[in-house]
């Protein structure tokens, strides 16, 4: 349907249709300091591939963050949802052991 929500690859976040999808060097990545584009390839791509752009210039640094990136699902640490377990009454199944149920914080 026009216009509704469609899920971004390797996230569960969505983005409206009419958004375009800007690569992650023009966005976040082109954005911050050096240290914060190698601290988010040592998170999505491992410590070998930061040390492999660590020399480069900021924006080569960020248009290989972005391809180093693409495809893991790798969100920067402020759009990270945290998870919140809350205890089920064991009371209320019966004799079955439940398992807690595990939501984003509110």
């Amino acid at each position: 349907m026009p216009g509704m929500p469609t899920p971004w690859p390797g996230s569960r976040l969505t983005r409206p249709t009419w958004l375009p999808p800007a690569p992650a060097s023009e966005g976040y990545l082109s954005r911050v300091p050096k240290a914060l584009i190698l601290d988010a390839v040592r998170d999505g791509a491992g410590p070998s591939a930061a040390a492999r752009i660590a020399g480069t210039k900021k924006e080569v640094m960020a248009a290989d963050a972005a391809a180093l990136l693409a495809g893991t699902g790798w969100l920067p640490a402020m759009l990270h949802v945290p998870v919140v377990t809350y205890p089920v009454d064991p009371g209320a199944a019966g004799d079955q052991a439940a398992a807690p149920v595990a939501m984003a914080a509110e």
